[in-house]
């Protein structure tokens, strides 16, 4: 029997919230179980081959790491009183304490992001390292994700278990129009670079009429909403925030390129970017940064034009050379849909 404990689930929205259900819903049966703790109201969650059970109380609102306190006794009454062998799988480190704590045997899955941060915090980072040292696998996403544990002397244990999709039905390559469309999908936070990619719409130099669309939501929010009211700016780009999977589909339906332009900083990196994934799978042509774990997702340079976040003049050419000339963004649409259809699919 495996039990995840984890803080980030669906309905949730986020790659990781993304990366753990669909880890749930294509490797768990009827006979495992979900710890988890999300702001639906409902006790269990449906749609999963196995139990999910949702520990929702007032406290998650304010700091959602005490959901891990509600775990506690159910976690301690399933290994007095349940079944003896239990593979107990924790979504990200935190998740981690609790059954470090009462000594139990576990596994646990890491990201960039949250390996990033340890960095130069020495007391936390003490307490991490010891919880992935006593791990009995350390789950990371890719060979960046890699690295980084590699630098903390974790590495003997390392299993990679990239994410993986399910590609949609009945998608077919955009076909050129009056409109280009450009998309970026993410969390509105520093490392994800909004700002970036809205300074370098700024300067961009296209042959016809362009759209840019950036779906998500997130503490920049306000920052980002001033930038788009300047001038060069307010007519040609859209934020839309709290879309639902229909809409977002419908954004991916209508994308000719995909931007992510996310950058490393003290605040968190790019370990994987599920979203790239996503584009591949929508057939829509892809600029993504050269930080983190993004070039090996999009097999350095094959997939995608990749550009250097610390350079803007890179991004602003990037876009330029993709929106002006249909057939280098087919070359990257093709070789995406191989590259993912080898790596990145869920076998149905």
């Amino acid at each position: 029997m495996k039990l995840l404990l984890t803080l980030d689930f669906e309905p949730e929205y986020g790659g990781i919230q993304r990366y753990l259900a669909d880890i749930v819903r294509h490797s768990y049966t009827s006979n495992d179980l979900v710890f988890t703790a999300t702001s639906v109201r409902s006790k269990f969650l449906t749609g999963f081959p196995c139990t999910v059970r949702n520990f929702n109380n007032p406290a998650i609102t304010l700091f959602k790491k005490t959901a891990l306190l509600s775990f506690f006794f159910p976690v301690l009454k399933l290994i007095l009183f349940g079944k003896k062998n239990i593979t107990i799988e924790c979504g990200n480190i935190y998740s981690a304490l609790l059954p470090f704590f009462l000594r139990l045997d576990y596994n646990v899955y890491t990201f960039g992001t949250e390996l990033v941060s340890l960095k130069g915090k020495y007391i936390r980072t003490l307490l991490f390292l010891l919880i992935l040292k006593k791990a009995g696998t350390v789950y990371t996403l890719g060979h960046y994700s890699f690295s980084l544990l590699k630098q903390f002397g974790i590495q003997k244990q390392v299993t990679f278990k990239p994410p993986k999709i399910v590609i949609p039905k009945n998608v077919v390559t955009k076909k050129s129009s009056e409109m280009l469309h450009f998309l970026s999908v993410g969390r509105l936070v520093e490392h994800k670079g909004h700002d970036l990619l809205l300074d370098a719409f700024k300067r961009v130099d296209l042959n016809q009429n362009f759209k840019l669309t950036i779906a998500g939501n997130g503490p920049e929010k306000e920052k980002l909403q001033k930038k788009i009211a300047h001038p060069k700016l307010v007519q040609t780009v859209e934020l839309k925030t709290n879309l639902s999977d229909k809409e977002l589909q419908k954004e991916y339906l209508l994308a000719d390129i995909f931007i992510l332009s996310s950058r490393e900083s003290t605040s968190g990196t790019e370990g994987f970017g599920i979203v790239l994934l996503e584009a591949m799978a929508y057939k829509t042509a892809i600029i993504a940064s050269s930080s983190g774990g993004i070039p090996e997702v999009v097999d350095y340079d094959n997939c995608a034009r990749l550009f250097d976040p610390k350079n803007i003049c890179s991004l602003v050419d990037a876009i330029e050379v993709l929106g002006n000339n249909p057939a280098i963004r087919n070359h990257y649409i093709n070789s995406a849909e191989k590259h993912l259809r080898r790596y990145y699919v869920w076998e149905e």
